[in-house]
């Protein structure tokens, strides 16, 4: 998403840059986070006085963290790189809910700034004194001078004082989530820069759990410190939405209920949770990735153009589509349950019949709803969410269904339904389906496709993870690619009645074996709102 920078948020090169990551020990952290900052790093990102702290409950030294958790993930880069790296980076050993182990994390970011403030003077003063500065330099003179004392100049430096900015980054179960921030807030903040601190979903399991969290997090930091993060935000596909609607002149006219009949927002997985059921079951697919990941698509294709690109702006027109969706009805949902089956002689497991799960869990793996937005530019056109595990295949995509040609000329043969593709995952591309002439001497018609794929444009290594992204905004200060608090009480007003519901009925899900399409229920549900469910096109690249 390309939006206007806030300048006075960022982190200047003469500044002191900590990053915390709680939970250094954790799947996200060692698969994700400290890759991304590692790239920031080498592309250079992160100025001259940095360090990246990990705090987990696991001892381990810190030979130890890179050795099993970092270095796997790293390998395929140069030595001398990750040699550089890993000089900046720190390890401790801790409980969450300890104030004594807090106290001991702020000592060990003191002592770390303390070195960086020696070596971001002896910088400044190197370059000062022989006044090569240039607009291709670390440090220009507009920094220089922010960083000295008012009463400095550049003639007569009296003294350096660089600001210490704190980041930490929550990487942590969602039981821990406020204890871990609160314990933070009152004893690892910085005096002298911005502290800011990014939490992942899931935010609360509902309207009031969500509220609790909101409110303990602004007991100990203020709202523009608080990013909360949600990475499908930063995929490429998806920060290409604005520029697609609102850059390209021949799709407004057509972004429509007078032209489009449907919208889908589909995620696939093809794996189950295989032993990771403990925190799956406690929240289940609507609120691990419908209530969220889909949502915030969906927001990003139904808003209003915004009047700038601020971050402000942009929030402001997702939050009035969220305020006109009607809540989930029953009549409009499908849940379903994977169950397990025979292949290749051996048995995979059904979701109950996981160690990690209750043998009576009706908690769904599968979910698909319809969703109705109550305003004039989509009164009347279904937007058909659907999210689910152990499916046929991996893929999240947007499918804009577009009406049928009226007075079709062509009643020898079937005219489909135009319809433009955003597949988000994998092979990332856009196209679209139109009607063609099969070439000969005849009038056979079909289906072909306008398209553009990622690999065939661009060189896809270059493509950056949605985390290198994120983390980066964050430093940045651009609030942009994050949550507001505003944003996800809408979302949960939105699927909070319907999971009531499902829970207070024990509402059984409907089971699909692991591999499949999902529950047939779902085809029926999809006829009923008059949407093509396509499962068997493939893109030609």
């Amino acid at each position: 998403m390309l939006v206007s920078q806030s300048k006075d948020k960022s982190v200047s090169p003469l500044d002191n840059l900590t990053i915390v990551i709680m939970g250094a020990s954790g799947d996200l952290a060692k698969r994700k986070l400290f890759p991304a900052v590692f790239t920031l790093f080498k592309e250079g990102f992160l100025g001259k006085a940095w360090r990246v702290i990990g705090y987990a409950r696991s001892q381990y030294t810190k030979q130890e963290l890179i050795e099993t958790h970092l270095l796997p993930f790293l390998k395929k880069y140069d030595q001398k790189d990750l040699d550089e790296f890993f000089k900046h980076v720190h390890y401790l050993s801790g409980q969450y809910d300890k104030e004594e182990d807090y106290q001991a994390l702020n000592k060990l970011i003191d002592e770390c700034e303390k070195e960086g403030h020696t070596l971001l003077e002896q910088e400044f003063r190197a370059q000062f004194e022989h006044k090569q500065l240039s607009g291709d330099e670390v440090f220009d003179e507009l920094e220089i001078n922010e960083a000295m004392s008012p009463s400095t100049t550049l003639s007569s430096p009296k003294s350096f004082k660089a600001r210490n900015h704190r980041f930490f980054y929550l990487s942590l179960p969602p039981n821990v989530f406020l204890v871990s921030a609160t314990m933070l807030g009152k004893n690892c903040k910085s005096r002298t820069g911005y502290n800011r601190i990014v939490i992942e979903k899931p935010f609360g399991r509902d309207s009031a759990t969500f509220k609790k969290l909101s409110l303990g997090l602004s007991k100990v930091f203020e709202k523009d410190e608080i990013y909360r993060i949600d990475h499908y935000i930063g995929k490429e596909v998806v920060q290409n939405l604005l520029v697609l609607r609102f850059a390209n002149v021949i799709l407004e006219p057509l972004w429509n209920r007078n032209t489009v009949r449907s919208v889908q927002i589909v995620f696939k997985e093809e794996l189950g949770v295989e032993g990771r059921g403990g925190y799956f079951d406690s929240y289940g697919i609507i609120r691990d990735v419908m209530q969220n990941h889909l949502m915030q698509i969906l927001a990003l294709l139904a808003m209003e153009p915004p009047v700038s690109l601020s971050p402000e702006d942009i929030r402001n027109e997702k939050i009035k589509v969220l305020k006109a969706i009607e809540p989930v009805k029953i009549e409009d949902i499908v849940i379903g349950q994977y169950k397990g089956r025979v292949a290749n002689n051996q048995r995979i497991l059904g979701y109950r019949e996981d160690p990690t799960v209750p043998d009576d869990s009706i908690t769904p793996t599968f979910a698909a709803c319809v969703l109705k937005i109550k305003n004039r530019r989509w009164d009347g056109v279904p937007f058909f969410l659907e999210a689910g595990k152990a499916l046929d295949e991996r893929l999240a995509e947007i499918r804009i269904t577009f009406n049928d040609v009226p007075a079709n000329l062509y009643t020898h043969t079937m005219v489909m339904a135009n319809e433009l593709v955003i597949r988000i995952q994998p092979n990332e591309a856009i196209y679209f389906n139109i009607m063609n002439k099969v070439p000969g001497l005849g009038d056979k018609l079909a289906e072909s496709q306008l398209n553009f794929t990622y690999k065939t444009l661009y060189d896809v290594k270059k493509i950056p993870d949605a985390y290198e992204r994120l983390i980066l905004n964050m430093i940045q200060g651009d609030e942009s690619n994050f949550l507001s608090s505003e944003e996800l009480k809408y979302c949960w007003q939105i699927f909070d009645p319907i999971l009531h519901e499902l829970q207070d009925k024990v509402v059984q899900p409907d089971p699909y074996v692991f591999g499949t399409a999902g529950p047939t229920s779902t085809h029926y549900l999809a006829h009923k709102h008059n949407i093509r469910l396509n499962t068997e096109e493939n893109l030609t690249v």
